[in-house]
């Protein structure tokens, strides 16, 4: 003979009954959740940060084809593309934070 599953028991302190406040609606601001928007004139970059990114990703890459051209000083190096990979890597993070 098979066992059957075993029946699960209602507990006695979850007999449907909410808090007093569950049935209302409370604001973000009442819960605390609220964040102000930011000014416009704070959302934007300076004029500068553009070029400044695109800047350091072609010297990533630059600096990445000039290592595989061995015209770097000591020749080709794993360092020269771990650099690269790095600068490149800076660059793709600051264009996260352009506006």
């Amino acid at each position: 003979m098979a066992k059957d599953a075993p029946t699960k028991k209602k507990d006695a302190s979850n007999t449907g009954r909410h808090n007093a406040r569950a049935g209302r609606y409370l604001g973000a601001e009442a819960r605390g959740r609220y964040t102000k928007p930011i000014p416009r004139n704070q959302r934007r970059s300076p004029r500068w940060y553009g070029p400044a990114v695109l800047s350091v990703l072609l010297l990533g890459v630059l600096t990445i084809a000039l290592n595989y051209a061995n015209a770097l000083p000591g020749g080709t190096s794993r360092w020269y593309l771990l650099a690269g990979v790095a600068i490149l890597f800076s660059g793709f993070m600051a264009m996260l934070r352009y506006h």
